[in-house]
């Protein structure tokens, strides 16, 4: 991890933080800072690196944020052999808090009125 930045730290407390459990699937790596105390999730992508890897590390990103963090950001390193098109643009899409959860039932009594 000293490649990736020289300050990160490997978790060894309430878990070793290599494949960290937690209830949404097991972290491949997980880091802290020893300057600024911040939580960092790394996901490694031996193969072809997805978008979908997003999702995945923000899944993970917001599992440390609720129970590990105490308030403090996470951040996420996606490690994989190449950027490809897909993931270098949902990176990019990540620039601010614009993506949000709006819970809908989509049955028959919640349809709009032709």
């Amino acid at each position: 991890i000293h490649l990736i930045s020289p300050s990160l730290t490997v978790v060894v407390k309430p878990h070793y933080g290599n494949q960290f459990p937690t209830t949404v699937g097991p972290i491949d790596l997980l880091c802290i800072d020893k300057k600024t105390k911040i939580y960092t999730v790394i996901e490694f992508k031996r193969g072809k690196s997805s978008d979908e890897a997003i999702g995945q590390t923000l899944r993970y990103m917001g599992w440390v944020y609720t129970n590990l963090s105490e308030g403090t950001d996470v951040r996420g390193i996606i490690v994989s052999r190449n950027l490809t098109n897909k993931l270098e643009h949902a990176i990019v899409g990540l620039q601010s808090n614009l993506i949000t959860h709006f819970q809908h039932d989509f049955d028959d009594k919640n349809r709009p009125k032709k």
